[in-house]
């Protein structure tokens, strides 16, 4: 149920983030990242990336999607970087 799986995360501090990650991972033998890329797309799989994610590395991984290929998306860079500070 796709209500109740944002209702779920979105709730959810970044420490009790990290248990839900390993109780996944410990239940399923699937990480719970690569779980929701292989169940979810587009939008909606952008947004449980981001609420699933350790915050350190979903800042990684956005600056990333930033600066990849050509050209750099600055409006989305200097947004992810001042809001780090």
């Amino acid at each position: 149920d796709e209500a109740a799986l944002i209702s779920l995360l979105c709730s959810k501090t970044p420490p009790q983030m990290k248990e839900i990650r390993q109780r996944f991972k410990e239940k399923k033998q699937k990480d719970l990242v690569e779980w929701v890329k292989s169940e979810t797309s587009g939008d909606f799989q952008v947004a449980l990336l981001n609420l699933v994610r350790d915050p350190i590395e979903n800042h990684c991984h956005n600056i990333y999607e930033c600066i990849r290929g050509f050209g750099t998306d600055d409006t989305g860079l200097i947004t992810l970087l001042t809001h780090m500070s």
